[in-house]
């Protein structure tokens, strides 16, 4: 039943933020599947969360943290946390893995930049799901 409910999400159908502005384009591309935000969708724990960076399985608390406020306020659950894989594809550049011993926790450059792309992903899906 769970496998049902996940939608496949991506950024690169996205316009650049300010694009009207003549804005520079993100340099990171988030794809991947999350549950869809209807009752009975989530779970009760965040146990089936997974965030992955060029397919490394890292710990990304804030990226975790906006997903889920962006899940509970499509759902109006202040319980309920979503299923979602995530995979973020960034230039090597960008990013520090040698932030813990393990390599889980990373750390951005431009980690607004980043989080404002997975804010408006979540956003536009949740809205077209409403």
């Amino acid at each position: 039943k769970q496998v049902s409910e996940l939608q496949p999400v991506s950024s690169t159908n996205l316009p650049a933020e300010g694009e009207a502005e003549g804005a520079v384009a993100c340099p990171f591309e988030v794809e991947g599947f999350i549950s869809r935000p209807r009752e009975g969708s989530g779970r009760r724990t965040g146990d089936r969360q997974y965030v992955y960076v060029n397919r490394r399985p890292v710990d990304f608390p804030r990226l975790t943290r906006l997903m889920n406020e962006a899940f509970r306020s499509a759902t109006a659950k202040s319980e309920c946390f979503p299923v979602a894989f995530l995979n973020v594809t960034a230039p090597p550049d960008s990013f520090d893995i040698n932030v813990s011993p393990d390599k889980r926790l990373v750390m951005f450059a431009d980690e607004a930049a980043l989080l404002s792309l997975v804010r408006r992903m979540l956003e536009q899906l949740f809205t077209a799901e409403a």
